[in-house]
């Protein structure tokens, strides 16, 4: 995320404001990566909807209880269980 921040073609914020809002970001809880984790997001790949990082982090973001996930890598407005995929460039 911080380098997607800081990139000039995607958003430009400083280095010092990225790390404000990766800081701030960072005291939500966080999913481990697991072996049950990883055979999720195999069995998700495997459907070959999804590359099998972006079935890791589907998986990550359902195990988390998120109701969204912003992505510029997915289908927008798609669903996924309970979580629905936004990309955040077309909202």
């Amino acid at each position: 995320m911080y380098v997607t921040l800081t990139k000039s073609g995607k958003i430009g914020l400083s280095k010092n404001e990225a790390q404000l809002i990766v800081n701030a970001l960072a005291e939500y809880p966080l999913v481990q990566v697991n072996k049950e984790l990883i055979a999720l997001a195999m069995e998700r790949n495997n459907g070959n909807q999804y590359s099998f990082w972006d079935s890791l982090i589907v998986e990550a973001a359902l195990q988390s209880g998120c109701k969204i996930l912003f992505t510029e890598d997915m289908h927008n407005n798609a669903t996924e269980g309970t979580l629905t995929l936004l990309n955040p460039f077309l909202i």
